[in-house]
């Protein structure tokens, strides 16, 4: 506040037009202070916004951190003894690989991506797909929606969980939001921690 306050004394002390009229230097100098004045009152009003941003490694540190939660609340279903039936997508990959043939699928358990995946496997497909997801949010999505962060992260963390719920998880008999394999308690908890991804992601994003 200090450097606040003296910014704004000094503004109106070397007011070009009032006090330094015809002067050159004291129309350049109440110009610099002001921009400082203007900055100050910035960066007090930002003080608590996060730190990463802008641009693409500000969106990749963004993400790193809200796919980090989101894996650590997954990991802590377990404990809370709720089964969320997380790596959907990971399973119908290595369906339509079969499918495909042996190779595709000697191609992705060479990579750890198995069923029941290694923790390693499980790990580098589930932050690739969410770091792919965040970046398609800050990059197709955020910039095209109004509302607060909180409320676009909201809306695309609910399209991405329709997403799931509708297209990949009935492809593997499991019904819509897989509710036939899991309880409702875990599909709540899996739409709870999808949620927490996007809108940590976004919140931690100073440009979205």
């Amino acid at each position: 506040m200090a450097l606040l306050s003296e910014s704004e004394r000094w503004v109106g002390t070397y007011d070009g037009t009032k006090h330094h009229k015809g002067s050159t230097e004291g129309i350049l100098r109440t110009r610099v202070l002001q921009q400082r004045f203007t900055l100050e009152r910035s960066l007090m009003q930002n003080r608590f916004l996060p730190p990463y941003g802008p641009g693409l490694p500000g969106m990749l540190a963004a993400g790193l951190v809200g796919i980090t939660v989101n894996t650590a609340i997954l990991k802590l279903a377990p404990l809370l003894h709720i089964h969320p039936g997380s790596g959907g997508l990971l399973q119908l990959l290595l369906l339509y690989a079969q499918r495909s043939g042996p190779g595709s699928l000697i191609a992705l358990h060479s990579l750890g991506l198995r069923k029941p995946p290694s923790l390693a496997g499980f790990l580098w497909f589930h932050y690739v797909t969410g770091m792919t997801a965040i970046l398609v949010y800050f990059y197709l999505f955020a910039k095209h929606v109004r509302g607060a962060r909180w409320w676009r992260a909201t809306v695309f963390a609910l399209l991405f969980w329709l997403i799931n719920a509708g297209l990949v998880l009935p492809q593997l008999g499991e019904g819509f939001a897989g509710i036939r394999a899991v309880s409702p308690s875990g599909v709540l908890y899996f739409c709870f921690a999808n949620w927490v991804f996007v809108v940590v992601s976004a919140l931690s994003y100073r440009c979205s």
